[in-house]
């Protein structure tokens, strides 16, 4: 699960543009991740915190939109990516092909990094499928905790299985 960036699976694939606009090497240490993410409910509350172990690689940190990862069978594309030194703020928009025609969306991020190994912010997301709508807010935290062991199973560990 890449509750790092997106709090869910359902965007696609860029192509990689090491070191261009969505490199973020300087602002990401690639390692093992802890990251927690709490559902922000229509009425303010907060939902119980999930927390995920995830391997964050080279590769994803060289291409922020790497971490959109989810298979062949969607499209993403940036429509907004403005960063600082230590800030990042996007818009996200997707779309399925073929047999995942129907499924369109976006996800609206912004993230404050705390040095290259903790960062905080929200994440807004919303998803129509065959009829259906579904909108989330999201806080989240993540913070590096290690190096990748090389396992994946153990790497992208979530304590909710």
């Amino acid at each position: 699960m890449r509750a790092f960036w997106l709090g869910c699976l359902c965007l696609g694939t860029m192509p990689a543009l090491a070191g261009g606009q969505y490199d973020m090497s300087d602002m990401i240490r690639p390692g093992l991740w802890e990251v927690t993410t709490q559902d922000v409910k229509p009425n303010g509350e907060m939902g119980p915190p999930e927390t995920d172990e995830e391997c964050i690689t080279v590769e994803e940190v060289e291409d922020f939109t790497s971490f959109a990862k989810n298979g062949p069978d969607q499209n993403v594309r940036i429509e907004k990516f403005d960063r600082s030194d230590d800030a990042v703020s996007y818009t996200m928009a997707f779309s399925g092909t073929g047999a995942q025609e129907s499924v369109k969306g976006s996800l609206v991020g912004d993230l404050e990094f705390d040095g290259p190994e903790r960062y905080q912010g929200t994440m807004s997301f919303q998803m129509s499928f065959g009829g259906q709508s579904i909108e989330s807010r999201s806080q989240v935290e993540g913070r590096r905790i290690g190096d990748c062991t090389g396992d994946e199973d153990e790497d992208d560990y979530d304590d909710e299985y």
